[in-house]
């Protein structure tokens, strides 16, 4: 019989996010079980905001449906739901979250809440004494007595903190100290004191009149900005600020208690990556969508105790660099910055008419695209006069299918020859190169 998982031996367990994929419990769930205290999910968008765009079924019948599958399979294997409600509405939008959260107590018995709003959690404690109701990292508790007014008010046993205390040791200590156990967000691909969060928290609060205005959850808008910020080697090393990685978790034993990974709107296939790199708690690599980090072991101590002026200190931008860049020495043995130029995957009809040019590209703010992936878009040109062709259209969807595919792996870019071969059969006798975005060649 195998002993403990590394991360099992540091008396820590993890809350696993529920993309609502079919393949989640098979692929996720039973596999990762006897790690796994938690998995999380959100209210149905039309009834509360959890901070992400929406990727579940459409309708409250067809989530129902969902969740009462989840919830006999986590059942069976002793893993217990956590439902998600960031709403920091008014009065209506608050009524809409405590109704619901009440229905889904009676329906799901054992079930927990992680909830934004301290007022929501008061309300629903004083009603349902028996219910389990913590703060969520929205809810910014990033000091001891942060945590002091949420045990007065809700008393969770579990207490999520904000994610600018993730790699404060001493703060999680204290707030353990007031009897909680301690959850941490590792890592949400947000930048340390967003300056979207406000707008953020607005597009929760209108969620429902957006939901009846659109007929659809209202988006986070910040992303293009963040991962402008996360490609430019001179910032990317900024996320480092708030993330746990894997190989951190040893600094954080017998105070860190779950780990809970973000993934609401991920791919199953990186969901399992992310469980599969926690559990092993030994990696220092940053990945996701949008970057590639690797963090020298030094980097733990000199983030807990340094004071975050980041503007004026220059250890990070130096020594938590982008790992696929080339890291050629400077003075002083430190590593030199090296900007890495963006490709295009460029696909051309040559000697046919009309003549058509395809390229796909990394996706950036202002850039036109006929069809995207997450993180890639594809558009065209075409000989003035001439129309795009259906069969074209469906080619250029299919190439757009394609990557939405292949990015699930982070490591993932336009210059993969695979990525080249499937063009090339797809668009058969026309010229695939790989292409400098900036410079065109």
């Amino acid at each position: 019989m195998p002993g403990p998982s590394p991360l099992a031996s540091l008396g820590m367990t993890l809350s696993l996010p529920y993309n609502f994929a079919p393949d989640f419990v098979g692929e996720v769930l039973r596999p990762f079980s006897e790690d796994t205290e938690e998995v999380y999910l959100p209210l149905f968008w039309a009834t509360a905001g959890s901070g992400r765009t929406w990727k579940g079924p459409a309708t409250q019948r067809e989530f129902l449906k969902a969740v009462d599958g989840l919830a006999e399979a986590a059942g069976a294997l002793g893993v217990r739901l956590n439902f998600v409600a960031n709403i920091e509405g008014g009065p209506r939008d608050e009524r809409l979250a405590f109704d619901e959260i009440e229905r889904l107590a009676d329906r799901y018995p054992g079930a927990t809440f992680t909830v934004a709003s301290l007022p929501l959690a008061t309300a629903l404690k004083e009603a349902r004494p028996d219910l389990e109701i913590g703060p969520s990292t929205l809810s910014d508790v990033d000091c001891a007595l942060a945590a002091a007014y949420w045990k007065r008010a809700a008393n969770p046993s579990v207490l999520t903190v904000a994610r600018e205390v993730n790699r404060r040791p001493a703060v999680l200590r204290q707030i353990k100290a007031l009897g909680f156990r301690v959850k941490v967000v590792a890592r949400d691909g947000c930048v340390p004191d967003c300056p979207f969060r406000n707008q953020h928290f607005d597009l929760l609060q209108r969620c429902n009149e957006v939901a009846e205005s659109e007929g659809q959850p209202h988006p986070v808008r910040c992303r293009p900005w963040i991962r402008r910020m996360k490609q430019d080697p001179d910032w990317a090393w900024i996320v480092a600020l708030n993330a746990i990685l894997p190989g951190n978790l040893r600094h954080l034993a017998g105070i860190v208690d779950i780990v809970k990974l973000e993934g609401r709107d991920k791919e199953t296939a990186v969901v399992r990556r992310q469980a599969e790199y926690y559990r092993a708690a030994e990696s220092l690599d940053y990945i996701d969508a949008e970057v590639v980090l690797r963090e020298p072991p030094e980097a733990w101590e000199r983030l807990a105790n340094c004071d975050r002026s980041c503007t004026l200190c220059r250890w990070c931008r130096d020594h938590i660099v982008p790992a696929e860049l080339p890291r050629a020495e400077g003075a002083g043995g430190v590593p030199a910055r090296s900007r890495s130029a963006h490709h295009l995957l460029r696909i051309s009809s040559e000697g046919e008419a009309p003549s058509l040019t395809v390229e796909a590209f990394v996706l950036e703010a202002g850039r036109p695209f006929f069809a995207c992936s997450g993180r890639f878009g594809v558009a065209y040109r075409v000989a003035p006069g001439g129309g795009l062709p259906d069969e074209a259209r469906r080619r250029i969807q299919a190439l757009a299918d394609e990557l939405g595919r292949r990015e699930a792996d982070p490591r993932f870019d336009l210059r993969d020859p695979e990525l080249a071969e499937f063009a090339t059969r797809l668009w058969t006798g026309c010229r695939v190169q790989v292409v400098d975005a900036t410079t065109g060649a």
